[in-house]
């Protein structure tokens, strides 16, 4: 909820007032508030802004009655939850690099961030007004990033922890899975990073582990193993394992806590002394990062508070010591230089001891500081010399009042939620179970329970026999600083043990000492199974070809889910074999999860599908063959992340998870344009295959249903990979982020042409093949636009020489050319329109019959009185229409009509032989006769009548046929 400041308060008042009603006299109301530490405090209680700070840290402490913004009974947060303020100054703290403070932040050193604090905020109770400090501060949450992640990471988190829980006063908070560590980000968004793994067993972050998104927040992240966390199977396992070793240290440290009060509720924290530098990261804008050895103090509000009688230790101060070198260091104190000495708190000449491991002890001398801690007026002690590692720390107190850790698990084998491969009957596990203290081994092997979830309901259990208990030299569990060595541990025999899952239980042991315990029932999770067991093995048993039986003894209607009807039946005729020992419910779909069955008692042996109902909207969405998706849940595993998949005997495909897949994208409009072929194909080896070729960069979507009744994309099962680790995922439809593949390259490298997506539906990761040669391309481009060319030019001059052959008379007069001529026959050519032949040189002559005579003038009678004149030149033409303008006549078929019409009237200047026929239910005048022309056709002569017509240039020659 977001609201206003004002509000909040009205809001909170309401609340309490609610709370009241119901027995809650001190009702805690924290809120996640952003801003820099000054701005923020308006939030807090009844709200100041900086004018209203208080200097005086007495007064603070104890007074109610200072200026604040809002009336009594209006206190709005009582605290922010996950400080913002010091996350932020943690980042900077641990060596991140980037624009990483709010305005009007609190600085980054710690005891100065929580006097600001002090001086800024409203901090008094809002029931019984006193001054009570719940600021809650976490190292991580669900929304910034996973430190061992990060290069060193795993040791910065553990400072983070050390400042959260132990230094700053308030409440430390802590984040699911950071006390196993976990380091895998799912961010989609570079300004956006966050690690949300699941703490039970899921396989969803190991194959999306290796990080490829980064981050636009931080300079040159150090991301570590971050980036290869799908290469670790521990990644997918349950994590709920009481033997990590940041788990066993944050135990620790909690204890402390409970053991030393100031550590819990003291209100003081004082800086002693320090030797750090300040460098600049480069993404930082010239704000520099403080870094080495601080000292610092932790204590009650003296004349204030008083803890004696609480706890272990009362008012017993704790000396803390930490460095934000990345790296180890020997830090060397002047003893003599209240400004260089490493100055503790206790009285100089006295020994101190860590409260971590190694437990290390040093001896004090004398500084020159006298800093008044409780009541003493003696100079306080220093450290000549003290050796920090990488991201170090030590809690000292004087040995006097140091009191031995209560033991934790270090280690338990197998592993927790260990795999198991059976044979599929009784077997027999050893374990072992590793301690950081001696223990008592009666204790031990007496708080040991086994509870089993097996098929026939068998149980596991321990050999007694078989027990041993053992001291053995320190074994480290942990490679960075802080978790106690393992000294001291018990092995033992389960036998009876049958596939399934099995849990291990050690409550409360005791060390041997007998003043101090576990004071915990910890747990560890077996898994024994046969390869196809997939709640054993759901990553490599997701599918299996003896899964779903068509039950032949029942006659029922062969029903497929391939059949043209909108609601299809099926089920009842199908049995699927169990394979599942570990399960306790089970569900299934028959439509590749469109549909579920409710959940349903796991039995094992066989079991009936009973009929389920599918909606299909389009033949392309409906598939061939059944196929079953079968999920199974446990109860100790806590999980429902194992399905298996499985076809009918009858389906003759490669395996298959998904029925169909189609391509979306820009370049088909989202599968709007359906007339580009979109549908992926499935080859031999279960992969699915499409050949993608468009303009670059481009992007594509998985989609499994393709396009919805209603003509629009069906995004309910669509995939995309929105952080660019090459696995599809499936987000929310309405996510304003879109699940796409982006291909941002300008496509494959020469010679080639297109990718190949090729898509691997086992284990969701698709890979990008280059096909196809670029230069071939380019020579079909060049052909295509060629041979069309070409084969026109060619297809035309054969037609032109198969149906428009002209032969030419080889008789006749010709006018005769030689090279000269050539060269100047255009500048003597003359216009036929206009210029008449103006000597006799230029008339023709008669060649022999041998002679060519192309170009010739022809001179000759056809017919009485039709006489050619040979100083102009004659065409011989021959049409089907004509115009005879003084017979009246003219024939039109076509628009060639018009064109006769007018050569009749355009060509004076030349002399026309116009060969016509006489066209039927006309009557011809009666003019010239001629020879008739004797025509075989087909073996028959036909005699053609001829009479001739001459009109002014032009001599009609009209054939009348029989």
């Amino acid at each position: 909820m977001q609201t206003t400041v004002d509000s909040m308060g009205s809001f909170s008042n309401t609340v309490r007032q609610c709370a009241a009603k119901l027995g809650k006299n001190n009702f805690f109301i924290p809120g996640e508030v952003v801003n820099g530490n000054s701005d923020g405090a308006v939030y807090y209680g009844r709200g100041k802004d900086p004018s209203m700070a208080v200097d005086n840290l007495t007064e603070v402490v104890t007074s109610n009655n200072t200026q604040y913004l809002r009336e009594q009974g209006h206190s709005a947060l009582d605290a922010g939850a996950f400080h913002y303020t010091i996350y932020r100054g943690l980042m900077r703290f641990l060596g991140l690099d980037g624009n990483l403070l709010a305005a009007n932040d609190g600085p980054v050193n710690f005891a100065d961030t929580w006097y600001q604090m002090m001086v800024a905020n409203d901090m008094n109770n809002a029931y019984t007004g006193k001054f009570d400090p719940r600021h809650m501060y976490g190292t991580s949450n669900q929304d910034v990033l996973r430190w061992p992640g990060l290069s060193n990471g795993t040791e910065r988190q553990l400072l983070g922890d050390f400042i959260t829980t132990l230094t700053v006063p308030g409440i430390p908070l802590k984040s699911w899975g950071e006390e196993q560590a976990f380091y895998t980000l799912d961010n989609t968004a570079t300004n956006y990073v966050y690690g949300r793994q699941s703490m039970t067993s899921a396989q969803s972050w190991q194959m999306h582990g290796c990080y490829k998104i980064g981050t636009v927040n931080l300079f040159k992240a150090p991301f570590n193993s971050s980036l290869t966390a799908c290469q670790d199977d521990n990644v997918s396992l349950d994590h709920r394992d009481s033997s990590h070793p940041v788990y066993g240290l944050m135990k620790q440290m909690y204890e402390l806590r409970r053991r030393y009060p100031v550590l819990n509720d003291g209100f003081t924290l004082r800086q002693l002394s320090n030797q750090t530098f300040n460098y600049t990261l480069p993404g930082s804008f010239e704000i520099p990062t403080e870094t080495g050895l601080y000292s610092m103090y932790r204590g009650r509000f003296e004349g204030v508070q008083d803890l004696s009688g609480q706890g272990m230790h009362g008012n017993q101060g704790v000396w803390l010591l930490y460095s934000n070198f990345n790296g180890s260091r020997d830090y060397v104190g002047d003893c003599s230089d209240d400004q260089a000495a490493i100055v503790s708190p206790f009285e100089s000449n006295i020994t101190v001891k860590n409260l971590f491991y190694p437990f290390d002890e040093w001896d004090t001398t004398m500084s020159p500081k006298i800093l008044n801690i409780e009541g003493s007026s003696d100079p306080n002690g220093c450290l000549p010399s003290v050796n920090m590692t990488l991201y170090g720390w030590k809690a000292f107190v004087p040995k006097a009042n140091w009191t031995t850790p209560s033991p934790v698990v270090t280690k338990f084998l197998p592993g927790h939620d260990a795999r198991i491969l059976s044979n599929g009957g009784s077997t027999s596990v050893d374990i072992e179970i590793r301690y950081s203290a001696e223990m008592d081994c009666d204790s031990v092997k007496s708080g040991i329970v086994v509870n089993s979830t097996t098929e026939a309901g068998e149980q596991a259990s321990i050999d007694q026999s078989s027990i041993q208990c053992l001291t053995i030299d320190p074994l480290y569990e942990a490679y960075y600083y802080g978790p106690s060595p393992s000294i001291w541990r018990m092995r033992a025999t389960l036998n009876n043990v049958y596939d399934g899952i099995h849990q291990v239980s050690f409550n409360n042991g005791t060390s041997t000492a007998g003043d101090t315990f576990t004071d915990s029932n910890d747990r560890f999770m077996l898994r024994v199974g046969q390869a196809d067991n997939v709640v054993v093995f759901p990553m490599v048993s997701n599918y299996s070809t003896t899964l779903l039986y068509k039950d032949t003894s029942k006659v029922k209607r062969n029903t497929k889910l391939s059949e043209p009807t909108e609601h299809i039946t099926q089920g009842s005729e199908y049995f699927i074999q169990h394979k599942a020992a570990g399960a306790d419910k089970w569900r299934y779909s028959m439509s590749f999860g469109a549909v579920w069955s409710d959940w349903l008692d796991y039995v094992p042996g066989n079991a009936s599908l009973e009929d389920l109902t599918w909606t299909g909207n389009s033949n392309r969405q409906r598939w061939e063959g059944a196929h079953v998706k079968v999920q199974y849940w446990s109860r100790m595993a806590g999980s429902s992340n194992h399905v298996v998949e499985g076809d009918a005997s009858d389906y003759t495909g490669p395996p298959r998870r998904f029925p169909h897949f189609f391509i979306h994208g820009a370049f088909n409009q989202y599968g709007y344009d359906a007339g580009l072929e979109n549908q992926m194909k499935q080859i031999d080896n279960g992969s699915w295959i499409y050949d993608f070729m468009t303009e670059w960069p481009t992007n594509f979507q998985l989609n499994v249903w393709g396009m919805a009744a209603d003509g629009t994309p069906d995004v309910s099962y669509a995939f995309g990979d929105v952080d660019n680790d090459t696995l599809v995922e499936r987000i929310s439809p309405v996510s304003l982020q879109p699940a796409v593949t982006n291909i941002t390259n300008n496509g494959p490298d020469a010679p080639y042409l297109a990718w190949r997506i090729l898509f691997n539906d086992a284990d969701m990761r698709y890979y990008l093949v280059p096909i196809g040669n670029r230069w071939l391309q380019l020579i079909v481009f060049i052909l295509l636009a060629t041979v069309p060319v070409g084969t026109a030019v060619l297809g035309t001059w054969l037609y032109i020489r198969a149906f428009y052959g002209v032969k030419f008379n080889e008789i006749g007069l010709v006018e005769k050319k030689n090279v000269m001529a050539q060269v100047f026959h255009r500048r003597n050519k003359l216009d036929e329109k206009n210029s008449a032949l103006s000597s006799p040189s230029s008339s023709p002559r008669i060649l022999p019959a041998h002679e060519n005579s192309r170009g010739s003038i022809i001179q000759d009678n056809f017919g009485a009185g039709a006489v050619v004149e040979g100083k102009r030149r004659c065409v011989l033409i021959g049409t089907m229409e004509y115009d005879i303008s003084d017979w009246n006549i003219k024939i039109k078929i076509g628009g060639l009509g018009v064109m006769a019409q007018l050569m009749g009237k355009n060509l004076q200047h030349q002399d026309l032989v116009w060969v016509v026929p006489c066209a039927g239910g006309i009557d011809y005048p009666v003019d010239t006769p001629g020879l008739p022309i004797d025509v075989t056709i087909l073996g028959r002569t036909y005699e053609v009548q001829v009479q001739y017509h001459k009109l002014a240039n032009i001599t009609y020659m009209l054939l009348d046929a029989p």
